[in-house]
């Protein structure tokens, strides 16, 4: 399954793109030049799945451009994310934009899940939740009222709040991910496991190259958790890259053994353990019940096993 990336000219959909996927800055996005064509970028997690995201022009025409090529990257999509620019109101000509990509799209793809992406939320003007609320607000009743316009039925549609400048971004990217994933309620399961079997408080399965997770436990994610084991992405490739790490075409290669361990002042342990290449579950653990970490490492490789075995089913349902 794919994933198509759609919105008006400067509402960031290219940026987000660069930020996840290529590590640029956000202060160097103002200086991107925009997209005049479908760009896709290959993503793979793993050896389990490979993810297509494909960037459409903010000027795409769907009465005019559409033709075999998009057709086909629209029948292989399984999620769109329309980014919309919060700054720019009203809101109408987004809206109105999404509502006839939603109907292009419904008409080839009728399962397809969309994720609306309220961007740009770092502004000042947005730096009190009621006004965030009260755009979200406002969208949803104009989305709601094109919808009922177009008179067919529209599939799920998912909010995020998001911005380049802090974790929002990727966190919604990961639960547009994940609603890809085949059976991803059993991934939840095993780790359920390996957090009852190894006395976790939190687990998060990533991939290390957009930093975004492919599941995590059942308990609610919060957003301290996630943001201090990203960051600990970021110390692991840091130091990797000075001790023992050998460049390649994809820039960085690790050995699948790689782990390491944080200590954080309030006695908490963030253990990192990579399980395949560029994916890495990091558990988050108190220090007095990380005193048996071959233990960790034991259970660790029977989720390892249980996913592979997840992922062979899915591939051999979708086969089907």
């Amino acid at each position: 399954m794919d994933i198509c990336v759609l919105g008006l000219p400067k509402s960031g959909k290219t940026s987000i793109l660069k930020v996840i996927f290529q590590r640029v800055g956000p202060q160097y996005t103002m200086m991107l030049d925009p997209t005049t064509k479908i760009e896709t970028i290959v993503q793979n997690f793993g050896s389990y799945m490979q993810i297509n995201i494909h960037d459409f022009p903010g000027t795409f025409d769907f009465k005019e451009q559409f033709g075999p090529t998009e057709i086909g990257i629209i029948e292989n999509c399984g999620a769109m994310i329309f980014v919309i620019d919060l700054q720019v109101e009203p809101y109408f000509e987004s809206t109105q934009y999404l509502a006839e990509c939603m109907k292009h799209c419904n008409k080839i793809n009728p399962k397809m899940i969309y994720n609306i992406f309220l961007h740009k939320v770092d502004a000042e003007i947005f730096a009190a939740d009621e006004k965030k609320n009260d755009a979200l607000r406002q969208i949803k009743e104009h989305v709601k009222s094109e919808i009922e316009s177009l008179g067919s039925k529209i599939g799920s549609i998912e909010y995020h709040l998001t911005t380049v400048y802090d974790h929002s971004l990727i966190d919604a990217f990961s639960k547009v991910v994940q609603k890809l994933i085949p059976n991803v309620s059993h991934i939840v399961t095993l780790l359920d496991s390996l957090i009852s079997n190894c006395k976790m408080q939190k687990v998060f399965l990533f991939e290390m190259v957009s930093k975004s997770y492919l599941a995590t436990d059942s308990a609610p994610v919060e957003a301290q958790n996630y943001a201090i084991c990203s960051d600990m992405i970021d110390v692991v490739i840091d130091i990797s890259y000075i001790y023992g790490v050998k460049n390649n075409k994809e820039g960085i290669e690790f050995d699948n053994q790689t782990q390491a361990t944080i200590k954080l002042s309030d006695s908490t342990i963030l253990y990192y353990k990579e399980i395949e290449k560029f994916l890495a579950l990091i558990c988050i653990i108190k220090e007095h019940d990380f005193n048996r970490p071959f233990l960790i490492d034991y259970n660790i490789e029977v989720f390892r096993l249980g996913l592979t075995e997840i992922f062979k089913a899915g591939k051999k349902s979708v086969m089907k």
